[in-house]
């Protein structure tokens, strides 16, 4: 069976149950799939063993189940809400690799974690789409991570950190992390629209001077030194 339902958003997969039709125009009833796909915008499918489908007035409800990703890896819990012209995903994992998002390109774009070139994350996310606003929202752990940050000689590694997403709005604490020698805790905070929307709170028991200019190297200026001319130098990102 295929079920197109929009937007761009396709069920496929062996199915029973049943359906009516009721006098107001919709229709009621529960199916249950079976080696189901979900795909959305053409991308890889997302893949259901088993999975149940409540129809009610115009919307269409997934039950939480198992989902895996075209990478083969798999989140605890799933539930997928449709009704005319909106849609809501809300994946919660106990442990699942980020490059297991890359593989769906709508599930790629999450504000932050899209940048994250390798590691684990757990948590919840949530993605709402309707005629006027389309966005995610989340609650995140993130572990054994790596991150290139523009202006760093090295890609941030980050051994632990809390990421909260509300829509373009980033918020990260409880951070533990190192770029090349450089070892630190902090917090981090992007705030779309603002007139310095990055703000950074780094804390470091101790940091070699040297060491700090050689991870800066990317941004000093031809000649320049951060020892020798801290106001002659473009700002680093951990200065």
């Amino acid at each position: 069976m295929g079920l197109e339902v929009p937007p761009k958003l396709a069920l496929d997969g062996a199915v029973d149950g049943a359906v009516g039709y009721s006098g107001t125009g919709s229709l009621q009833g529960e199916l249950a799939l079976h080696d189901a796909a979900v795909t959305i915008q053409d991308t890889p499918p997302l893949t259901l063993d088993q999975a149940s489908i409540v129809l009610d007035g115009g919307h269409a409800r997934l039950a939480p189940t198992l989902v895996r990703t075209a990478a083969r890896t798999s989140a605890n819990r799933s539930r997928l809400r449709l009704s005319r012209g909106a849609f809501d995903i809300a994946i919660s994992a106990g442990h699942m690799k980020v490059a297991a998002l890359r593989a769906q390109v709508t599930l790629a774009a999450v504000p932050w974690l899209e940048q994250v070139r390798r590691g684990d994350w757990s948590g919840q996310l949530r993605y709402h789409r309707d005629t006027g606003t389309a966005g995610w929202t989340g609650s995140l752990e993130v572990n054994q991570a790596e991150i290139p940050v523009d202006g760093l000689a090295d890609p941030l590694r980050i051994d632990s950190a809390r990421v909260e997403i509300d829509g373009a709005r980033v918020t990260i604490d409880r951070l533990r992390a190192a770029a090349g020698k450089l070892s630190f805790t902090g917090d981090y905070t992007y705030l779309p629209g603002a007139p310095h929307p990055h703000r950074v709170h780094l804390r470091a028991a101790d940091w070699d001077a040297a060491e700090v200019e050689t991870e800066c190297l990317p941004v000093l200026r031809r000649g320049s030194s951060l020892l020798a001319a801290p106001w002659a130098a473009p700002r680093c990102p951990i200065g």
